[in-house]
């Protein structure tokens, strides 16, 4: 229920919308509930300084990260703090709105989490996942952390509870998702775009289709799985949006093909149903993908 934008002129962070957890990062829990016009992001930190060097941002619902720094860039998060969603190393338990950014940890230290040269985070509802970098030829991977009651997290570490520190996301054998353009994360599932062959991968709940798998008796899948039908695995899209209950690609052809939900017309056929999509359909519409990764609206 908010929105957030680097500034094109100081690279600072601005937030507004709902603040009921501390989701704009600038002090006012409770005293603003809501602001309807942009909100500077600080540091609690002496003089309090803006969130600068915003590389890119991504709002959940009751929460928000950003990129910053220069190369190595880092990520940090702020807002509501339970289920571990702000991925700061802190006990899961903890019911605590935080009003200005913390950093998100690497796993078993107290570095901040480093990012990949892609600058890609990306806030779910209760989760958030981001490209880390991997020596060559891998390029990168992807780490997440908060909810993982669905497999949201793509991988089996906590399954069914939650951690606030970042694990990869890994396969079935426990190989690394590697070689990704893009990360999105949508309700309790996400997908990643993989530089190799534009093919997608999903993990997290299947309600709806929302994997693109072509399974509809899955119920949901802790490791990636390939968006597909019939067992044949879809190449070349160049770009991926995720909803909350949906996702479309940009495919050959500037082609638009989407799965999952279409309660609300969201894959874009012309049609309105309840039913599970679980392998893509085309929208009927070419050309290129302006949506958003899911920003928790």
């Amino acid at each position: 229920m908010h929105a957030i934008k680097v500034s094109d002129t100081d690279s600072n962070v601005y937030c507004w919308g709902s603040n009921s957890d501390g989701q704009l990062g600038n002090y006012n829990i409770g005293a603003v509930t809501r602001w309807n016009s942009p909100l500077l992001v600080v540091v609690h930190s002496g003089s309090n300084p803006p969130l600068g060097q915003a590389q890119s941002v991504s709002a959940g619902t009751l929460h928000t990260c950003a990129v910053t720094g220069d190369a190595p860039t880092n990520a940090a998060c702020w807002g509501q703090e339970k289920i571990g969603r702000l991925g700061d190393g802190s006990p899961s338990n903890i019911n605590d709105p935080i009003d200005s950014p913390v950093g998100v940890l690497a796993p078993g230290t107290s570095d901040n989490l480093g990012l990949s040269a892609d600058d890609v985070i990306t806030s779910g509802t209760f989760n958030s996942c981001a490209l880390l970098p991997e020596d060559a030829p891998a390029n990168n991977s992807i780490a997440c952390w908060g909810d993982n009651s669905s497999g949201q997290l793509g991988n089996s570490y906590m399954l069914g509870s939650y951690t606030s520190t970042p694990a990869p996301v890994v396969f079935s054998d426990g190989s690394k998702l590697v070689n990704l353009v893009k990360v999105a994360a949508g309700d309790t599932f996400a997908c990643a775009l993989l530089r190799t062959d534009g093919s997608i991968a999903c993990w997290g709940t299947n309600y709806l289709g929302r994997l693109g798998n072509g399974r509809f008796t899955d119920a949901y899948s802790d490791a990636p799985v390939a968006v597909a039908e019939s067992g044949i695995t879809f190449v070349g899209f160049t770009d991926l949006s995720v909803g909350a209950d949906h996702a479309c690609a940009l495919g050959g052809s500037d082609t638009v093909l989407c799965w999952g939900a279409n309660q609300f017309g969201q894959l874009g056929t012309g049609s309105v149903d309840t039913d599970a999509h679980s392998a893509p359909v085309n929208s009927n519409v070419d050309g290129t993908l302006f949506a958003d990764d899911f920003d928790g609206d």
